[in-house]
């Protein structure tokens, strides 16, 4: 999609930069609710799913070490550690690593404070990355999804935002070619060419965001990709591989190489 077309590119520096300070103040106050609002594991949320769909691709491709970025408290490096596998986290929040360490017991040393949008590793230094639920909390979701392509050897995991209603008839009319001028005669004024905010007691700052936007940079990546969608039926939610992805509101992305070779450990990474 174009930056000045369809408001939905990454942002600026300094743009990224103020929301990094307003999404730190905010796990600052709300840091202790962490695992209670977002990490039940009776929970049947997408990201939940997406710990899963992790442990499972690493056991396929062979991978043995892993990267949780944007961890939060660290639950997909927790549950990779749990399974045996070499893991480590990142997130910008001290307070979310801290809660991270004393609530899951995951070692201080697993856990890095850094910015996903630079992240300090080398090239190809862990098997796989994974992040849950971030994206949509970042002015800069291309940027991280780049750092995780480049530090991943094996394959990465993504769990976000799909198309929910408003996206999905986005997504369906840009593939139509007729989304500018719908715009243009409902809205009476060009399109944005900036990232709509928003915010939620419990979610903090946020940015309209889909998955649409990075599938194509997993799929250049890797040569395998699937998509986990998930829908709402009433009370129940109901997810498939089969599903289409236009109006799902909610989605697990994955990509992954069977035929490279496994890296040895990343304990000592940074």
């Amino acid at each position: 999609m174009s930056k000045k077309t369809y408001g939905d590119h990454d942002e600026d520096i300094s743009t990224h930069r103020n929301h990094l300070e307003r999404m730190v103040a905010f796990y600052a106050k709300t840091a202790s609710n962490y695992n209670t609002w977002h990490c039940d594991p009776q929970n049947n949320s997408s990201h939940n799913y997406a710990v899963r769909e992790t442990l499972t691709l690493m056991n396929r491709v062979r991978a043995r070490t892993l990267l949780d970025v944007c961890c939060g408290t660290g639950r997909a490096a927790k549950a990779a550690l749990d399974a045996g596998f070499d893991a480590r986290g990142i997130d910008i929040s001290r307070e979310l690593l801290d809660i991270g360490t004393r609530e899951l017991g995951i070692p201080a040393g697993r856990l890095d404070h850094g910015d996903a949008t630079c992240l300090p590793y080398a090239d190809q230094s862990f098997d796989m990355a994974c992040i849950m639920g971030a994206l949509h909390h970042t002015a800069r979701p291309r940027a991280i999804v780049a750092e995780m392509l480049r530090v991943a050897r094996l394959g990465v995991v993504i769990s976000d935002e799909l198309n929910h209603l408003p996206n999905g008839i986005k997504s369906l009319l840009v593939r139509l070619g007729v989304f500018e001028p719908v715009y243009r005669i409902i809205f009476r004024r060009p399109l944005r060419n900036f990232r709509r905010q928003g915010n939620s007691a419990d979610d903090g700052p946020a940015f309209w965001f889909s998955l649409e936007e990075i599938i194509p940079m997993v799929q250049m990546h890797f040569p395998r990709f699937k998509c986990l969608t998930f829908y709402r039926a009433g009370r129940f939610q109901v997810c498939s591989y089969h599903f289409p992805r236009l109006f799902a509101r909610q989605g697990v992305v994955s990509g992954w190489n069977e035929n490279a070779q496994p890296t040895r450990s990343c304990v000592n990474n940074p």
